[in-house]
């Protein structure tokens, strides 16, 4: 790969499924990060993040989260929040995580293939799964791997976290 803003592409060896293209278009990611921000929790953004707060800079925020387009990567897996117990379902593409309320449906066929691929029927031992833990944690509590999808070959595979993140970070523009 000669281009240094193209995007590595993993290499899943034995981990790979098919996961069709717009997974995460349908677990509703894309709306979800184009929906717009409301006055109060552009108010909280500003604070979180240390930025002045201005009219024309929420206008300028929700006019660039409209034209959102997913990135060629995601990463889906489960992680455990601070002061919980029980595994929340997440969807990353680099950039913004997105928890996924319901695990039914689309999630839970994504969880089976996880299952079937590594040959494991116990879903707390996956490696998407952080292990257990017996009293809630202080900080998120992350699994070993994610599942990366690679939306343009509709392709998937199981990848240890730290390459994973390596892989979902996004590429600096050259103008940033």
């Amino acid at each position: 790969m000669n281009d240094p803003n193209q995007l590595p592409r993993p290499e899943f060896l034995r981990t790979s499924f098919f996961l069709r293209e717009d997974f995460a278009i349908e677990l509703g990611f894309t709306d979800w990060m184009r929906e717009p921000y409301e006055l109060k929790r552009y108010v909280d953004y500003c604070r979180v993040c240390n930025r002045t707060f201005s009219y024309e800079g929420l206008q300028d925020w929700n006019r660039r989260r409209a034209g959102y387009v997913l990135p060629p990567l995601m990463g889906y897996y489960l992680a455990v929040a601070p002061k919980e117990t029980t595994p929340t379902a997440l969807l990353w593409d680099g950039r913004a995580h997105m928890v996924l309320t319901e695990r039914a449906g689309l999630f839970a066929d994504l969880m089976m293939r996880v299952k079937l691929i590594t040959g494991i029927g116990d879903e707390s031992k996956l490696p998407i799964v952080p292990p257990a833990c017996a009293q809630p944690p202080k900080v998120w509590c992350f699994p070993a791997a994610m599942v990366v999808h690679d939306r343009e070959r509709s392709l998937a595979g199981i990848v240890p976290l730290e390459r994973a993140r390596a892989l979902l970070r996004p590429v600096p523009s050259a103008g940033a």
